[in-house]
């Protein structure tokens, strides 16, 4: 069920998502939820850590960026909530530096692994043995994160009350999946 941000109170709404692939762009688009400029033109992402040791490389997105508030995002994070944007596996590289992990299991019942930097600690992205077909990368780490716009929102049943997001903004109670 959808719901407005504003109050987290059950509306019903259609979400509209673009397809994953909108090819040409639209208006300078490659989809409703993430621009085009030259690095999204090409088909490449490119995203890193704090230090810079982590390079990662990716494809075009493979569905819309969203806001998360669940407990285990914030506490990754930092903050009130976590930015992802899901990328396909298959075009997921990390390119260089060390990678380091954690696994546990989610509020969702779904075993996911964080992956940080082991320089610098920065949050890098999120791997699901539900959907290892996907890997969920920090928006904060893009090397150009006004590509994104995020599509909708998640787990606002745990939103801290202090967090301001667009009203009109799409969300689930739990897991919008």
């Amino acid at each position: 069920m959808f719901h407005s941000s504003r109050a987290c109170r059950p509306e019903r709404r259609t979400l509209e998502l673009a397809q994953p692939y909108l090819w040409p762009p639209r208006d300078g688009l490659c989809s409703t939820w993430m621009k085009c400029d030259s690095r999204g033109m090409n088909g490449k992402i490119t995203a890193s850590c704090l230090c810079g040791s982590v390079r990662i490389s990716c494809g075009m997105p493979a569905g819309p960026a969203a806001y998360c508030h669940c407990e285990d995002c914030r506490k990754c994070t930092g903050s009130a909530f976590n930015v992802s944007v899901p990328f396909e596996a298959g075009t997921f590289r990390v390119t260089s530096g060390e990678i380091g992990s954690f696994a546990k299991i989610a509020d969702s019942g779904n075993e996911l692994t964080r992956h940080f930097c082991r320089t610098c600690g920065s949050p890098l992205y999120t791997s699901s043995r539900g959907h290892p077909d996907r890997v969920y990368v920090k928006a904060g780490i893009l090397d150009d994160p006004s590509l994104v716009e995020p599509a909708h929102q998640s787990w606002c049943q745990s939103k801290v009350s202090w967090a301001t997001l667009p009203p009109d903004l799409p969300g689930h109670e739990r897991d919008g999946r």
